[in-house]
């Protein structure tokens, strides 16, 4: 059986599922281009078989992030440092999926 996941990687799994909802629901390529990253993650990890630990589990900061932008749309200068947030957010999962696709636990 393996050991407990590191809380970084834990964070990565449990996470990705609640972008993979959220994410589609938002206007704009920022979040198209997150929602597309968050839906391969989640069916890989799903088709992988593993199971998000829920155990210490404190929430989802892009998913309270995310719900919150969906009742109350940023304005103005607030676009663009959402943009660049699911920017990240989309190459930190794109980076996850290269290491599951190199048969390793996302880092």
């Amino acid at each position: 059986m393996p050991g407990p996941l590191d809380p970084s990687v834990k964070k990565i799994l449990n996470n990705g599922g609640f972008i993979a909802a959220l994410a589609p629901l938002i206007e704009g390529p920022e979040a198209s281009a997150l929602a597309v990253a968050a839906k391969a993650y989640a069916e890989i990890v799903s088709w992988m078989g593993i199971v998000p630990d829920l155990d210490g589990f404190k929430g989802c900061e892009q998913g309270k992030l995310l719900a919150q932008w969906l009742r109350n749309p940023p304005q103005g200068d607030e676009v663009v440092g959402r943009a660049d947030l699911m920017n990240k957010w989309t190459a930190d999962i794109w980076s996850a999926i290269d290491d599951l696709a190199a048969g390793k636990m996302p880092a």
